[in-house]
């Protein structure tokens, strides 16, 4: 009878071992720091990393991915940096390792300031390309010190990281041989941990760029023209059991692929994410390959409302309005008269101003008139503030109103394009 009861046992102990799956997290653009029409976002971060933290220790979380712009500036404030830190503190006793890689937006010397005490704490930094592609490499061990898979942690690429600049060179061939200086990067970091740890170890990259096919939001500040939106599914190296990417801020698949992946932003970062579920991917690694990915959906903290219709009902609606969640709701304003009337911004302006409510702020307006406006009126007439257009959308409504031959107005978006990508570059 005994040795029946053993033989159950045993047979149970190596049914575990077997279907032991790790446990990784997914997630990118956090942008600390960032504001919403001038509304800091603090308190929605610090309820999103309570969430993040009790998921880890709930799921068994044995090491998170971070893709990309931890901060909305290359220099955070002061209160940025303080959320970023307070998060990493409280994961010391959780026993999860961490690997952050930089975004666009990241400054390669703030992240790399701290990298070698965070290295200390099992937190792993890759603000910038190594010297060695063994440092791009880390290794997640199992419970019993195995190595069970790999991360090829790469951060965001510039010009100056992977191509050498040649004199006379176009815009566009400046973009075509940075894409190609992309996938040559990954394919040489992948192959080179495939061949380092072997078919068995399967190969996870992080990677933070734009890809083509993508839906993106008002949030992003990224340039979508002259061949930046080449880079595609099948440019990833192959020999990769998941890609997990960051840039683009609402979570989807590309090329609807399962195992190449934007986490999106944890929290609504514009209003044109407002709608938008906001998710954590969580992935099971066991024999090779990644078993199942996860979404955990991310409770929202905060409601981001548009109030639209009339300017009587808007005021209407918005003081009927009742806040279900932990921060008062941000609102805009779209409001849609019939015919233009002088009086109503002014109208507006005073209710504005006088609005209080524990449950509402609101934060931008719009004016959309049904009936043909004056010119002056026209950025309001097609759904548009000034200050929701980005710069490129600005140049093309001027461009628009100017009698510019066809091929000096493409030659003036390339001129413009160009300049814009090195002012990202050099952000």
């Amino acid at each position: 009878m005994f040795g029946v009861g053993c033989g159950v046992k045993i047979r149970i102990v190596h049914s575990i071992q077997y279907f032991y799956r790790m446990k990784i997290l997914h997630t990118a653009d956090w942008h600390l720091g960032i504001k919403l029409h001038k509304k800091d976002l603090a308190e929605d971060h610090k309820i999103f990393f309570k969430w993040l933290i009790n998921l880890i220790v709930e799921r068994g979380i044995e090491a998170l991915l971070i893709s990309g712009d931890i901060f909305e500036h290359a220099n955070p404030t002061s209160e940025a940096r303080q959320l970023y830190y307070s998060f990493l503190r409280q994961l010391i006793h959780v026993k999860c390792k961490v690997i952050i890689t930089a975004g666009n937006h990241d400054s390669p010397a703030v992240l790399n300031g701290p990298k070698d005490i965070l290295a200390l704490l099992n937190i792993h930094i890759a603000a910038s390309i190594p010297s060695s592609n063994e440092e791009s490499v880390i290794e997640l061990k199992n419970k019993k010190g195995e190595t069970e898979c790999v991360v090829c942690a790469v951060p965001y690429l510039r010009d100056a990281d992977i191509r050498m600049a040649m004199e006379g060179e176009t815009y566009k061939n400046r973009v075509e041989h940075k894409f190609l200086g992309m996938k040559t990067y990954f394919e040489t970091i992948v192959n080179y941990a495939s061949q380092k740890y072997g078919e068995n170890i399967p190969v996870i990259l992080m990677g933070h760029l734009f890809t083509s096919g993508v839906t993106v939001s008002d949030s992003e500040r990224d340039i979508q023209r002259g061949g930046l939106e080449m880079f595609s599914a099948n440019d990833f190296p192959k020999n990769c059991k998941y890609i997990a990417l960051g840039h683009i801020h609402k979570p989807q698949r590309v090329g609807n692929s399962e195992t190449i992946r934007y986490s999106g932003s944890p929290i609504p970062l514009s209003f044109s994410e407002k709608n938008d579920k906001k998710i954590a991917l969580e992935l099971k690694v066991s024999n090779n390959c990644i078993q199942q990915v996860l979404v955990h959906e991310i409770p929202p903290a905060r409601t981001l409302r548009r109030f639209s219709g009339s300017f009587k009902d808007v005021q209407k609606n918005i003081k009927a309005f009742k806040n279900d969640k932990d921060l008062k709701c941000f609102a805009e304003l779209e409001i849609i008269e019939k015919n233009h009337d002088s009086s109503l911004t002014v109208n507006l302006h005073k209710f504005i101003t006088e609005f209080e409510s524990d449950d509402v702020e609101i934060l931008s307006y719009k004016f959309k008139f049904i009936n043909k406006t004056p010119d002056f009126y026209q950025l309001h007439a097609e759904n548009k503030n000034i200050e929701d257009l980005t710069p490129k959308e600005i140049l093309l409504k001027k461009l628009e109103t100017e009698e510019v031959e066809e091929d000096k107005k493409n030659l003036i978006i390339e001129a413009f394009d160009e300049l814009l990508h090195e002012m990202v570059e050099n952000d």
